[in-house]
């Protein structure tokens, strides 16, 4: 009995440990891919207000992060335009007025045109289309509009490689806290493993103690029997004190059984 009550101790201890880590490691990743989502949006946005250029240095986050900034960092670090890797469509009504891959080799004219032409009937905003980000913007007004593509193929490896690398930790971190939990289970348990010890030496003691007097009773119940045979008070209580016998080396009986073969 002792040894199940561990297993059960060290396997729910475990399952709350692995809750909580994932918890944890989730709750980074959730933060992780907000992150990344919100500078990409701030990126597409501040492109899209350059008039199709990326501008250099660090500027602060677009009114996305608002709500977050107490918490999150509150600007985005923009890289030089050769390293971010964009493409950008203009248009005036239904016709294309301009297209610029200058900053990405990948991704000829004709391409962009085509990925244009998939989101020109879509509602204006954010979006996703193979592995480019995109932020489309039109003023109904003028009849002006303009899509800027970003490559989120770094971010989404990135994104995919911190996933990784926080499974395999958590993973490492539950195996190697699993043995420490077990070693702290046995001093967890030490005093229901006193309390189960007393409970059997009591009862081992009960069932020795018990045995005299019975042993007596019977005794003198089978002189009372002799001297008035037949009698249904002595009958009675013969009756009682066997099945007492019985009670009392059934006790002391799985007391042994337990202390021979534990569980």
């Amino acid at each position: 009995m002792l040894k199940k009550l561990q297993h059960k101790f060290v396997g729910i201890a475990i399952i709350a440990l692995v809750t909580i880590v994932f918890v944890e490691l989730l709750s980074v990743n959730i933060v992780n891919i907000y992150q990344h989502d919100s500078d990409t949006r701030s990126i597409l946005y501040m492109i899209a207000e350059n008039d199709g250029s990326l501008p250099s240095g660090s500027l602060g986050s677009s009114y996305y992060d608002a709500l977050w900034r107490p918490f999150l960092r509150t600007q985005v670090n923009v890289e030089p335009s050769y390293s971010m890797r964009y493409f950008v469509v203009k248009l005036h009504g239904n016709v294309v007025t301009g297209i610029t891959t200058t900053n990405i080799s990948a991704v000829s004219s004709l391409d962009a045109f085509e990925y244009a032409s998939k989101i020109f009937g879509e509602d204006p905003g954010y979006g996703f289309i193979d592995s480019y980000r995109y932020y489309y913007r039109r003023d109904d007004a003028t009849g002006d509009a303009i899509m800027v593509f970003l490559d989120y193929g770094k971010d989404l490896e990135s994104t995919l490689m911190l996933a990784s690398i926080s499974l395999l930790v958590g993973v490492v971190f539950v195996v190697l806290l699993a043995f420490p939990v077990y070693l702290l289970s046995k001093n967890a348990l030490a005093p229901v493993k006193r309390s189960i010890e007393k409970q059997k030496q009591f009862i081992t003691d009960a069932g020795h103690e018990l045995k005299t007097p019975l042993s007596v009773i019977a005794a003198n119940m089978d002189v009372l029997d002799m001297d008035v045979p037949d009698n249904p008070w002595v009958q009675s209580t013969q009756k009682q004190v066997t099945l007492m016998g019985r009670l009392v080396e059934e006790l002391v009986y799985l007391s042994r059984m337990e202390e021979e073969y534990p569980t």
